[in-house]
């Protein structure tokens, strides 16, 4: 135990694992955790042997050793998503009363329902994927600061335009290549902002861009590169890390022209290659707020070309 009373920390995210103990002066946990005195002639740990990696670690005292979050927590999201979407189904059977939406119109598409019984569910959903993390690094954790990176610093704002730019250019390099590969040739099959032009002329418009704007960039950093990514990460290491968040993030992006197309493949593809450089970024800097701002500006830049606010531009410039 340190003199402050508490259990040694560990370190939450991005470990190295030199073969020697560390030099002389330097501290002995990771990032911002401070060092305490149990773990200060100890080398930094591998992935794999993280103190914390399994709920039920504890150290010399007995005491369970921060961070202990893990796959369960990340795990846990399933019957939480089963739960959301009880409760979203029973807005919707609500609103519909309101609505004097009859329940055999439900399975309609979604722009011939009104757009509370989409958003008001929707933002049901961002909520729980951005608070669960909260309160498992509450819970279990050092704070959403150290075990997710939610921090700040001001270099971040020109990281992530740097990395929305990357993530753009490299998206559409994807894209490309597998609308060759499948023969795409209506681009439109391959988009999933179909719902924003069906809604233009309505007020709820502005509810439904900070959904997409706002809500979806940080719900979805949080949970994706969050809780899921490190705590793959804390098992198994970087590249499974970045490799499993994709594997659940990528899939729930459905294309407007159907699952079962050319165009999701594409999206798909799309999705991946975004999601891959949001990831890099998250794990190169510590923290979410750089991916965040990302994918701020890259479904901003989306959801203007939806709308329409690109239109002409191409042809005011010079041949």
């Amino acid at each position: 135990m340190s003199d402050s009373g508490r259990p040694p920390t560990t370190p939450g995210y991005g470990w190295e694992a030199p073969t020697g103990p560390p030099l002389a002066g330097a501290p002995a946990t990771f990032g911002d955790n401070p060092p305490s005195e149990a773990a200060g002639a100890q080398p930094f740990p591998a992935p794999g042997d993280v103190p914390g990696a399994g709920a039920g670690a504890v150290n010399a005292a007995g005491e369970k050793v921060r961070p202990w979050w893990g796959m369960g927590d990340a795990l846990l999201m399933v019957p939480i998503m089963a739960l959301v979407l009880a409760v979203s189904f029973g807005v919707i059977a609500v609103l519909a009363i309101f609505e004097g939406v009859g329940f055999e119109d439900l399975g309609n598409d979604p722009a011939d329902l009104p757009a509370s019984m989409l958003v008001i569910p929707t933002l049901i959903q961002q909520f729980a994927w951005f608070g669960w993390p909260f309160i498992v690094s509450k819970w279990k954790g050092l704070g959403p600061a150290k075990d997710w990176g939610w921090a700040f610093k001001p270099v971040d704002l020109g990281i992530g335009v740097g990395t929305a730019m990357i993530a753009l250019f490299v998206a559409g390099i994807a894209a490309t290549v597998t609308s060759a590969l499948v023969g795409l040739e209506d681009e439109s099959l391959a988009e999933n902002t179909q719902i924003l032009t069906d809604f233009e002329d309505s007020p709820w418009l502005y509810a439904l861009l900070f959904i997409v704007v706002v809500g979806a960039p940080f719900s979805e950093e949080i949970l994706f590169r969050g809780l899921i990514m490190r705590s793959i990460q804390k098992r198994w290491g970087v590249v499974a890390g970045v490799i499993g968040s994709l594997l659940i993030f990528v899939p729930i992006h459905i294309a407007d022209g159907g699952l079962f197309t050319g165009g999701q493949l594409v999206l798909w593809a799309s999705i991946a290659s975004l999601g891959a450089v949001l990831s890099i970024a998250a794990v190169k800097t510590e923290r979410l707020a750089a991916p965040i701002i990302a994918h701020m500006i890259i479904n901003g830049i989306g959801s203007a070309g939806a709308l329409g606010y690109f239109d002409g531009i191409t042809d005011q410039l010079p041949s």
